[in-house]
């Protein structure tokens, strides 16, 4: 008869316990109610799928979830699917469903400011004028590393719900943020005198994603297969131009009036969907 040593088992249980296990419930960041667009994609994708379910453990938080708490608990199993921004040592950690779920929106930065400072870009005529000023972002965005390899200083924060105080300071001068989040993010901080800058729009390609673990294959393999069945019937692209805040952002950026800099982003994966036009929304030439 052979002999199980106790250490053999409980080796044998850890092992199995770090491999993830794609169950019939999909637990997933934000609130259940939220109108956010990886929300609404996600019940989707289980409404075509009766027998899977979103659970929401973070619902009802009293502030934003940290990306820090998000990876870890990825990595720990105690979350299914989180979404960010990539870049080359995200998608070598976790596996990527390469469908940039806001349509290259996020590389269309407008920035936050103090409302005193409203102005503060009026006289920026290049990337050079730029990087007179200081920008705040979160300590683990794929955004910071790219802003700091274009030679502009950027101070951090590992809460990003820190941020908006850390403006209102004077830590730093403004705020870049994707087009869609500024006018909901100065309404969510209030307590803070914060306003829109409307001179200049920062543009670089960064493709947001939906991540798993990456030992999580077939969970990755049904989310990749559900956006693209959406895409080629149609529902991706109206749930896209049916999100409020993407309609009301485009609008409200007036981006025609905006001066352009284009910026590298070193970190871009080689394997970025580039090439799949149907993929990417240009607010400079496509219209809702």
């Amino acid at each position: 008869m052979i002999k199980i040593s106790k250490v053999m088992i409980f080796a044998l249980g850890c092992l199995l316990s770090a491999v993830p296990v794609f169950s019939d419930v999909i637990r997933v960041p934000g609130d259940e109610n939220a109108d956010e667009l990886p929300v609404q994609l996600l019940k989707e994708v289980v409404r075509r799928e009766p027998s899977l379910s979103l659970a929401f453990p973070y619902d009802g938080a009293k502030e934003r979830i940290a990306k820090s708490r998000l990876m870890a608990d990825i990595e720990n199993n105690q979350l299914d699917v989180f979404w960010s921004s990539t870049n080359i040592e995200f998608e070598d950690k976790y596996l990527p469903v390469r469908i940039p779920i806001y349509r290259g929106l996020l590389g269309y930065r407008i920035a936050i400011v103090s409302a005193q400072n409203e102005n503060i870009f009026a006289g920026v005529k290049s990337l050079g004028d730029l990087k007179k000023f200081k920008a705040g972002q979160g300590l683990h965005w794929a955004d910071t590393k790219i802003l700091r390899h274009n030679g502009i200083e950027v101070v951090t924060s590992n809460k990003s719900v820190n941020l908006f105080a850390m403006l209102d300071g004077g830590r730093f001068d403004y705020f870049p943020r994707g087009i869609h989040q500024p006018w909901r993010e100065i309404r969510a901080n209030s307590q803070y005198d914060l306003v829109v800058e409307p001179h200049v729009l920062i543009r670089y390609p960064v493709p947001n994603y939906l991540f798993v673990n990456k030992n999580n294959k077939d969970l990755w393999r049904l989310l990749t297969d559900e956006l693209n069945k959406m895409y080629q019937d149609g529902t991706y692209v109206a749930l896209f131009k049916n999100n409020q805040a993407m309609k009301d952002a485009v609008a409200m950026a007036n981006i025609s009036r905006r001066l352009v800099l284009e910026i590298d982003n070193p970190t871009l994966p080689p394997n970025t969907p580039l090439h799949v036009k149907h993929y990417w929304f240009d607010p400079l030439v496509d219209t809702f």
